[in-house]
């Protein structure tokens, strides 16, 4: 048997399987949470933003009602 073989015999199901579990070092740990709190915090943003156009579209609309109702009263008015 050759030191390869006898290197490949020795290896566990899951080295082989190439589903290797390394601990991720904390730094890594740290900057991806670090990531996770600022998209968070984007989304949080984002959304408020939504909230502040929904409304001011609502605005716009009530807005263009209320125009195209004054003019049917004019239009009214002068027939």
């Amino acid at each position: 048997m050759t030191q390869r073989d006898r290197q490949k015999k020795g290896r566990s199901a899951a080295t082989r399987s190439g589903s290797r579990t390394t601990k991720k070092p904390a730094a890594t740990v740290e900057q991806l949470e670090r990531e996770r709190n600022e998209l968070r915090a984007r989304l949080a943003a984002a959304e408020e933003h939504i909230k502040l156009l929904e409304s001011q579209r609502l605005e716009v609309l009530n807005r263009i009602d209320w125009v195209i109702d004054s003019i049917h009263n004019v239009l009214e008015r002068q027939n």
